[in-house]
């Protein structure tokens, strides 16, 4: 926040990111747009409206500035404990939920994080009164987002893009090779598995080539 900094991310699946924040934030709330996301797939307005309660309590706050959704259904996802995919009564339940949270002033805007153009599709018009963003993996390495379909969409109904994984989970940082001991996130990533692993550094070697030329790390490339 001092270096300027004004909009924080995080969600209630991040481990105790909510209540580390909440600690951090004291007397400065004001000075952020402040975000957060709901995992699972319940979204009837009875277990949002808990679900939301518990972050704002972690938080120390009474509001959101955006409550995201953090993924949709995909059948076989979270190691097949996700049986189904999104059914219409779900998007229907996830635009109620959120304008009920709105207009309880719990929280300024809803969001989606994760959601194809399939899915934004299925929203009614009158969703994207509320759901203002879908937060999405965008870096050099990962473009399926940067769609003309998707894009053109998300332009007409309002929708912004909030990237996320801007460094390709740390790939495009530099500091990655074939044998450098990776956490669970990246040895679960396609980015750092064969065959994409080998394309991959090699896009990060001409990377790391124009940050030394720019006298910068790769990171801090723009």
């Amino acid at each position: 926040m001092d270096a300027g900094v004004n909009f924080i991310d995080t969600s209630e699946l991040y481990g105790r990111s909510e209540e580390i924040l909440g600690q951090l934030l004291k007397g400065r709330r004001d000075k952020v747009i402040l975000a957060t996301k709901v995992g699972g797939y319940q979204w009837n307005y009875n277990t949002m409206r808990n679900r939301l309660q518990e972050s704002l309590n972690r938080l120390q706050t009474d509001y959101l500035d955006l409550y995201q959704i953090h993924w949709p259904k995909i059948k076989g996802a979270d190691h097949g404990q996700c049986s189904t995919n999104m059914e219409n009564e779900d998007y229907s339940l996830i635009a109620s939920s959120m304008e009920r949270l709105k207009n309880e002033g719990l929280i300024r805007m809803g969001g989606v994080s994760n959601f194809r153009l399939h899915h934004l599709r299925r929203f009614n018009d009158q969703a994207f009164d509320i759901i203002a963003s879908d937060q999405v993996p965008y870096s050099l390495l990962w473009r399926t987002y940067d769609d003309r379909k998707t894009i053109d969409f998300c332009e007409s109904k309002g929708v912004k893009y909030l990237a996320y994984s801007a460094l390709a989970v740390g790939l495009l940082s530099g500091k990655y090779g074939k044998d450098t001991p990776l956490a669970p996130a990246q040895s679960s990533n396609l980015l750092f598995n064969e065959p994409i692993l080998t394309h991959a550094l090699r896009v990060v070697e001409v990377v790391k080539g124009i940050a030394k030329e720019a006298d910068a790390s790769p990171a801090k490339l723009r």
